[in-house]
């Protein structure tokens, strides 16, 4: 009896903390609104969206978080990475660095390690000699990665990439959008982050449902 009634207080104490973090989550503090809202993932999946730079040290911090918390998604759920390059010539040389490389498909394989090249090896990846000689260590072909970095597939995807920037308003990184409409207060620790945007992901099911 008292095991069951044990298991009971553990089932409603529980409750109460859900329903205590969702009620704590609040627009204008965890997250704000994009208005206008713009168009989620065509799929119909909830597009969750990182803006980054391999340039910015914020970012690199929070990817090991960012990798875990990916694990965790439900199939619903798609995390699509774009990078930004904000005008300067070297974030926009990084940013094609990545889109490059996901074009090849090698982009996850090799993120963790060209944030540890430029934040603490200091190696000048926005420098195309550099970058080559820094690739082929890694086993990537210098003539296709060239070849792919100069191909319409990857200029496409860099000009989407700065178009959706600009209507998610994007002013720094990183930055995470959920289905484009909610944008994360990413003021807060790692963990708090993507707490609150697992309440987020439940809100958009939420009114995707009631529709």
């Amino acid at each position: 009896m008292d095991t069951c009634r044990n298991r009971l207080l553990a089932l409603v104490f529980l409750w109460f903390l859900v329903a205590t973090a969702a009620s704590a989550q609040q627009p204008g503090r965890d997250y704000f609104e994009i208005v206008p809202p713009q168009p989620g993932a065509a799929t119909g999946r909830i597009e969750v969206t990182e803006y980054f730079s391999f340039a910015c040290s914020h970012c690199r911090e929070l990817e090991p978080h960012l990798q875990a918390w990916r694990a965790t998604l439900p199939k619903d759920v798609v995390l699509v990475r774009l990078p930004v390059g904000f005008g300067r010539p070297e974030w926009n040389e990084l940013a094609r660095l990545y889109l490059t490389l996901d074009a090849l498909g090698l982009a996850e394989k090799l993120l963790l390690p060209v944030y540890s090249a430029v934040h603490v090896q200091r190696v000048n990846l926005a420098d195309e000699k550099t970058r080559a000689a820094w690739l082929a260590r890694h086993g990537v072909d210098a003539a296709r990665f060239s070849q792919t970095s100069r191909s319409f597939v990857v200029a496409g995807r860099w000009r989407l990439a700065e178009e959706k920037a600009v209507a998610h308003k994007v002013e720094s990184v990183p930055l995470i959008v959920v289905a484009g409409r909610y944008v994360m207060n990413g003021a807060v620790p790692p963990q708090r982050l993507f707490e609150n945007t697992d309440l987020v992901i439940a809100k958009v099911r939420e009114e995707a449902a009631r529709k």
